[in-house]
C-alpha cells in the first residue's frame, strides 16, 4: 500500500520527538508497538483510481511497484501518478527510459490517456475533470489526517511550515499547502529519499521501562531514581553489546527520562520529563499546569503509574546533507 504518513512537531525540541504513543490504529487495526503519534492514510502516487457505483474512488487500494501505475507499461491499474501525468503535472521527458519489458522506454502517456477516457466515459465526465476530482480527494485525505494530528490536538499550524517529502511529495506540497492554509513549504533536496536518509541518521536507542502503581512521595522517589540507575547502564550496556558505541562514543550517551503520573482512580496518564532531585511539588505543579483543562485537584495525591528510561549514542554518519536544504515561500 502506498502511504501518506503525517507528524506534527509543535517546537524544534528534541523532548518533543520522544513522545510516543504504545498503540495505534491504522485502518481499523491495532498496533501494539511503541511509535512516534504519526497519522496513516492510504494516499500516494500509486493510489488506485476506479469506479465506485456511480462515483469516483481514490485508494485504498494501491499499484504497489509491481505493477504500478498504468503508465510504468506493466499492466497496472489509473493511479494518482497517472492522474498527474495526465494533466501535465509530471514531465515525460524527465523521466529515464527504465520501463517497459527490456526496461528502456519512457512512461507510457498513451495508455495513461486511454484508460482515463473509459473510465470518464463511464462516470460521465471529461478525462482532465476526472483527474482533477482524483488529485482533489487524495489532497483533502491528506488534509485531514494533518488537521487531525495538529488542528485536533489544539495545534495552531497556520504558521507552521508543511515539510514534503517521498518520490510524489513534491507533486503535492503546494496544493496540500493551500489546503491548509500555510504560506511556507520546505522541500528537501533529498526528499525523494528522506525516509532512508533518516534512517541512516537516526541515533541508535534503548528504550525501558519500569511500572510502580503507588502514590508519590520522597521515598518513592529515592527508590525510582536508584532503579533508574540500573536501568540506564542496562540500556547503555545493551546498546555495546550490539555494537553500537564501540568507537568511545558510550562517553556522549544522551539520557532522557520520564514520569508517567495520574489521579487515583482515573484511566489516563500524563507523561512528564524529569530530572533526579526532583521534588515531590515541583511534579505536581507540572502536573496540574499539563491536566486537561486546567482542572486541579488539589485535595488529591498523585500517582506514579511508571517511568521510562532512554538512552541513545550519537548518529554514526554526518547530521548535514552535503546539499544543504531548500525552502520556498508560496504568494
Amino acid at each position: 500500500m502506498v502511504i501518506c504518513n503525517v507528524f506534527c512537531v509543535e517546537a524544534a525540541e528534541d523532548a518533543a520527538l520522544r513522545l510516543v504513543q504504545e498503540q495505534t490504529d491504522i485502518a481499523g487495526l491495532k498496533l501494539l508497538a511503541p511509535r512516534l503519534p504519526i497519522e496513516t492514510v492510504a494516499a500516494g502516487g500509486g493510489s488506485v483510481l476506479q469506479k465506485d457505483g456511480d462515483r469516483l474512488r481514490v485508494g485504498p487500494r494501491s499499484a504497489g511497484a509491481r505493477p504500478g501505475p498504468a503508465c510504468y507499461r506493466a499492466g497496472g491499474p489509473l493511479t494518482i501518478t497517472d492522474a498527474n501525468l495526465l494533466l501535465g503535472r509530471l514531465q515525460l521527458h524527465r523521466f529515464p527510459s527504465v520501463f517497459g519489458e527490456q526496461g528502456d522506454q519512457p512512461p507510457d502517456l498513451g495508455v495513461v490517456q486511454q484508460q482515463f477516457g473509459a473510465l470518464a466515459n463511464d462516470l460521465g465526465q471529461r478525462p482532465e475533470q476526472l483527474a482533477e476530482g482524483a488529485l482533489q480527494l487524495a489532497i483533502e485525505r491528506m488534509a485531514a489526517a494533518i488537521r487531525r494530528v495538529s488542528l485536533h490536538r489544539g495545534q495552531d499550524i497556520r504558521g507552521g511550515v508543511l515539510v514534503a517529502y517521498g518520490g510524489a511529495g513534491g507533486q503535492h506540497a503546494c496544493r496540500l499547502a493551500e489546503e491548509l492554509g500555510l504560506a511556507s513549504v520546505l522541500l528537501h533536496p533529498m526528499a525523494g529519499v528522506l525516509s532512508a536518509y533518516g534512517m541512516g541518521q537516526a541515533r541508535q536507542r534503548r528504550r525501558m521501562q519500569l511500572h510502580f502503581g503507588a502514590e508519590l512521595s520522597d521515598a518513592l522517589l529515592v527508590e525510582l531514581f536508584q532503579r533508574v540507575d540500573e536501568l540506564t547502564q542496562k540500556a547503555l550496556q545493551q546498546l555495546i553489546d550490539r555494537g553500537d558505541g564501540v568507537d568511545g562514543s558510550q562517553n556522549q550517551a544522551v539520557v532522557w527520562l520520564s514520569l508517567e503520573l495520574r489521579y487515583p482512580g482515573a484511566e489516563q496518564t500524563l507523561m512528564l520529563p524529569f530530572e533526579k532531585g526532583v521534588k515531590p511539588s515541583a511534579l505536581i505543579t507540572a502536573f496540574q499546569e499539563r491536566h486537561q483543562l486546567g482542572m486541579e485537584r488539589p485535595s488529591a495525591y498523585l500517582c506514579i503509574y511508571g517511568a521510562r528510561v532512554g538512552r541513545a549514542l550519537p548518529c554514526s554518519i554526518g547530521t548535514r546533507c552535503p546539499l544543504g536544504s531548500a525552502s520556498r515561500g508560496l504568494p
